[in-house]
């Protein structure tokens, strides 16, 4: 047994932890799970280095991680962290193999599912930090997510086909059931629940939107676990690009957007059924249709926060409003409900430049303001602050004077105002479907919050264009991946400027 700590031991041990916590990029380096007494338990803390830029990180020295005699990695991170080998970066990133080149024989032909996991161990474990699978698909993975608890895994492929996976104690992944579900590639995949039950929605290039269910009753691996209870045609002659859920306590909302430009929000018409009939809400066109001989890009996020953020809850918009983010072509726009359950466009991110491929929202109501994060085909990850302006919730609360109107929120005109009616929950969401100015995303109104939004950030380490991007839990952490078949790991510093952490590349 080992002798007692003495009272000089204990304080030399925490003027070391103090010592650490001192550094200004400290966090880069430690995972949730973390003591700061287990983070200094190497030894002395190294001294305080300076923060860099992306560019000078990304040299800095390699860890080589083998995980496995088919796939091994090299994992990059700054010198203050590979000199205290105890720090572990947990991270947790769905990567599917759409955005990787076939030409890169590293990737075994898109045969691989590549995940981090977590290590509490860190780089003293000879357990590797990284795993890569067969995902068993006869062709591409062209899109992955998990359930709300990460414990389940869906993947999409062009053969047709989904496979549901669940994690086993082991950190391994087994599949649960696989089906044929669409009649042509599966283009997007998304989980819904658990509050309503297990389901899964799918889209596919033959233009269907399908609904699947969770039979626990069936045996795993029959094919016919998730059973088919809804499914609805594009209403153009485009095809589904992307989907996603929205839960609101019980209730369920469902986006989509097709390849030219056509966005619906739909809701059931019991939310207590969603395996029963769905009813479209609201339609609006994001933007022109693009020719069909060019290349075309949408895709749909939710806001998933429980609440939207609290200067805008301030300024008067409904803390129920449904916050959606769409990328049309080189553009987002943000759409948000009044508090007649009404659409209207609440900001737009431009300055792309090229097609976005992928939004990313951060988690964080209290910080005040959102934050968004894009993914383009000229390489460039872009991070946008989508800020309330002042005047908007001053006015709200008082803190100026009342009879002025902000020009944020101009007055609607009258005749317009006079001929609405008041309505509100799901009637009015059938309302902003029938036309009118309910259709119209740029009315103004009192529960109209507009905001500001503004460029903070621009990462161009990426070799090629950047397909998926995605932030972590507490919203300092963005993970993402692309053509350069890479994986890069980009992490908030005290100062708020964004710095490439870590880089996971496939070698030959």
């Amino acid at each position: 047994m080992a002798p007692p700590l003495t009272v000089d031991e204990i304080q030399e041990q925490l003027e070391g932890v103090n010592l650490m916590l001192g550094r200004r990029n400290v966090l880069r380096g430690l995972s949730p799970s973390q003591l700061p007494s287990a983070a200094v338990s190497s030894g002395t803390p190294s001294p305080p280095v300076e923060e860099r830029t992306g560019e000078e990180v990304g040299g800095e020295a390699e860890v080589r991680l083998d995980a496995g005699t088919e796939s091994p990695f090299t994992y990059t991170r700054p010198p203050f962290d590979a000199s205290s080998p105890s720090r572990s970066l947990t991270a947790y990133l769905d990567i599917s193999a759409n955005p990787l080149e076939p030409t890169s024989a590293s990737w075994h032909s898109h045969t691989d599912l590549i995940f981090p996991m977590a290590n509490e161990a860190g780089f003293q474990s000879s357990a590797p930090a990284f795993s890569a699978f067969k995902h068993g698909h006869s062709d591409l993975v062209l899109s992955v997510d998990y359930n709300l608890y990460g414990k389940r895994m869906v993947t999409g492929s062009s053969d047709h086909c989904i496979k549901v996976w669940e994690m086993k104690g082991d950190g391994t992944w087994s599949v649960l059931d696989a089906w044929k579900a669409h009649d042509a590639e599966v283009v997007d995949v998304k989980w819904n629940g658990p509050f309503t039950g297990n389901h899964i929605g799918s889209i596919g290039e033959d233009g269907m939107f399908k609904l699947w269910e969770e039979d626990v009753v069936e045996v795993p691996g029959s094919g016919k676990r998730f059973k088919l209870v809804y499914e609805q045609k594009s209403g153009t002659r485009s095809p589904y690009m992307s989907i996603d859920f929205k839960n609101v306590n019980t209730e369920t909302y469902l986006a989509l957007v097709t390849r030219d430009g056509l966005l619906t929000v739909s809701e059931p018409v019991d939310h207590d059924n969603v395996s029963g009939e769905w009813r479209e809400i609201w339609r609006t066109q994001v933007c022109p249709p693009p020719p069909p001989a060019e290349e075309a890009s949408f895709r749909v996020h939710f806001h998933h926060d429980k609440l939207p953020a609290f200067e805008l809850v301030l300024a008067g918009l409904d803390r129920k409003a449904l916050s959606l983010a769409v990328g049309a072509m080189d553009s987002v726009k943000i759409y948000r409900t009044d508090r007649e359950r009404r659409f209207y466009l609440a900001a737009e991110l431009k300055g792309h430049g090229s097609l976005v491929r992928d939004i990313a929202w951060a988690n964080g109501a209290s910080r005040g303001w959102d934050q968004l994060a894009t993914a383009a085909t000229d390489g460039r990850i872009r991070v946008f602050d989508v800020v309330t302006p002042a005047t908007a919730y001053a006015t709200r609360t008082g803190l100026v004077d009342h009879s002025a109107t902000p020009a944020e929120v101009p007055s609607p005109p009258k005749t317009k105002a006079a001929a609405r009616p008041a309505r509100s929950g799901i009637g009015a969401g059938l309302a902003s479907a029938s036309g009118g100015d309910a259709h119209d995303t740029t009315v103004a109104g009192p529960s109209r919050v507009r905001q500001n939004a503004t460029l903070v950030a621009e990462l161009g380490q990426h070799a090629a264009a950047v397909w998926r991007l995605s932030f972590s839990a507490n919203a300092n952490t963005l993970v993402s991946t692309g053509d350069d078949g890479s994986v890069r790991f980009w992490q908030r510093a005290t100062s708020g400027r964004w710095l490439e952490a870590a880089e996971v590349t496939a070698s030959g």
